[in-house]
């Protein structure tokens, strides 16, 4: 992958994340059980 490409790839993934960590904090992460988008279960 190219450096620019990879470059556009990590802000469109960091864009959606905040997108979605800003809409619910409490949200489910699906593929880690017990965990939330504020905290591990450890946290």
């Amino acid at each position: 992958m190219e450096y620019s490409r990879f470059l556009d790839r990590l802000a469109a993934d960091f864009a959606r994340l905040r997108k979605v960590v800003a809409a619910d904090l409490t949200a489910a992460v699906p593929t880690c059980p017990g965990w939330t988008a504020a905290a591990s279960p450890t946290t």
